[in-house]
């Protein structure tokens, strides 16, 4: 892509696209299609346009052409452009939104808030080093940097398929045994329950009866 106007436009639809993935994820897809099967399809789905981009660049060498001063534009090279923007949408409708409903669900309540906070800053250190290296990667990989992350698509894919259960729909206790959480003897959790009373100033009728 040549001109500077036509770069600006290029990058500018690529946002387009992830905001429009973020759309179809926020109003329709994690709610009808579910958490899960969403990571998967995701996953597998997504890393199509990176097997094509990197097989376009392994056949087409489109720096080297650029550089021998050959810019003319076929089909076959159409269709990588469109799967980068298509790339983005899959992506931000699955994996970019899914993750943080999962993880803003599946925790206790009362280890949520750290938990939530600590995949968060995975989320932005991981986001930094793959801005940081992927510039790195393209320069001494090439092509192989697309296969590699359409590699690693497919292994999330088959991550979320053996590790990853259902979540769309379940209650918090529902939550806790669906990840083989021990359940709270009513015993304790009513003592818990007094405790918590005592420690805002009220007096629940069990303390008023032991006085």
């Amino acid at each position: 892509i040549t001109g500077t106007d036509t770069k600006l436009f290029a990058t500018g639809f690529y946002g387009v696209a992830k905001t429009l993935g973020m759309i179809i994820f926020s109003v329709w897809l994690v709610e009808k299609v579910g958490r899960r099967s969403g990571l998967i399809w995701g996953a597998f789905v997504g890393s199509l346009p990176m097997w094509y981009i990197g097989g376009y660049v392994f056949r087409a060498d489109p720096e080297g052409a650029a550089a021998r001063g050959d810019t003319a534009r076929n089909a076959w090279s159409y269709i990588a452009m469109v799967c980068v923007y298509l790339y983005g949408l899959i992506y931000c409708a699955t994996w970019q939104g899914i993750t943080w409903v999962i993880c803003s669900e599946v925790f206790p309540i009362d280890i949520r808030m750290l938990c939530v906070a600590l995949t968060t800053a995975n989320q932005w250190l991981w986001s930094f080093i793959i801005s940081r290296t992927t510039p790195y990667m393209i320069t001494s990989l090439g092509y192989g940097t697309y296969f590699f992350f359409a590699a690693l698509m497919v292994c999330m894919g088959f991550w979320a398929w053996w590790f990853i259960p259902e979540t769309k729909g379940k209650s918090l206790e529902e939550m806790e045994e669906l990840f083989g959480a021990q359940p709270v003897p009513r015993d304790t959790e009513w003592a818990v329950k007094e405790e918590t009373e005592v420690a805002k100033g009220g007096m629940t009728a069990a303390h008023v009866e032991r006085i």
